[in-house]
């Protein structure tokens, strides 16, 4: 196993097994998630109704050990980590990869100025699901490379598709895809060109009305953070949204009123660092 620890200034620190200066002694609350059950007792009756559950935040723990100079080991322990500071947990096991934003809890290193350097780092993480190293991104816009004559240049539009000299471009207003994972996951979407009484359906669901025309330009919408902008400019006011903006396990149908060019991106998540 592979540890690397990356400061939001991107500084890194790295442990695992021998030759690394830093051995991870072990691992603590990094596979797994935690369910809360809400219950409400009843007025009348045995038992409690069920009220709710949810996911909590993770809290996992790491210990290391500096196999250098003890002194150094000292430095980097005391320095490196801080309260104030945001870190991502990059962990690769059996050559898979997973990703992980945490802050530190607490930090408690050892002691005795003459043994050899121990910490032990307990962190937590708001969103408990380790996500893939690299986000899944698909699109409706699909480009095939034409055979072409030097200096030749030519530009036609037929219904859906845009010939050129060099490139045939198909642009759909669908998108169908797969998620394997059996964890729901937000998404981003961006969407380039002239936005005018758009639809946006998922899962044969309204979810985004945009009425009216916005011009041309580059509409982004990323519903795990919030944002909702036209050329950089908040149009949260101007968009009317419906529904649960979530991907689920299996197929996924995104559709638009009109053909687009868009684009969508999503992080594959897991509940474990340990892929099987």
């Amino acid at each position: 196993m592979i540890l690397e620890i990356i400061r939001d200034d991107g500084q890194k620190l790295i442990a695992g097994d021998y030759p690394n200066k830093w051995l991870l002694l072990n691992k603590q609350g990094t596979s797994n998630v935690e369910v809360e059950q809400y219950l409400e007792p009843k007025g009348l009756g045995f038992g409690d109704y069920y009220a709710g559950s949810r996911v909590k935040s993770r809290e996992l723990v790491y210990r290391l050990q500096y196999l250098g100079d003890l002194y150094e080991g000292r430095f980097i322990g005391s320095t490196f980590f801080d309260v104030n500071r945001s870190y991502t947990i990059k962990s690769t096991i059996q050559g898979s990869t997973l990703l992980l934003d945490v802050k530190v809890l607490s930090i408690v290193d050892t002691q005795d100025l003459y043994h050899r350097y121990e910490v032990e780092i307990r962190l937590i993480a708001q969103d408990p699901y380790w996500r893939a190293e690299s986000p899944v991104k698909l699109s409706t816009t699909n480009v095939t490379q034409q055979w072409h004559y030097p200096y030749a240049f030519t530009n036609q539009k037929k219904d859906k598709l845009y010939v050129n000299a060099y490139e045939q471009i198909e642009i759909q207003n669908e998108l169908v895809f797969e998620i394997d994972s059996n964890i729901i996951t937000d998404f981003r979407i961006t969407i380039k060109g002239t936005i005018e009484n758009l639809v946006l359906t998922l899962n044969d669901t309204q979810i985004c009305t945009i009425s009216g025309s916005l011009g041309q330009g580059v509409l982004v919408m990323d519903f795990k953070k919030g944002i909702y902008s036209f050329n950089g400019e908040n149009i949260i006011a101007q968009i009317s949204l419906q529904g649960q903006m979530i991907l689920r396990q299996g197929i996924n149908r995104i559709t638009t009123s009109e053909p687009c060019e868009l684009s969508i991106e999503y992080d594959k998540k897991y509940a474990g660092d340990v892929l099987l």
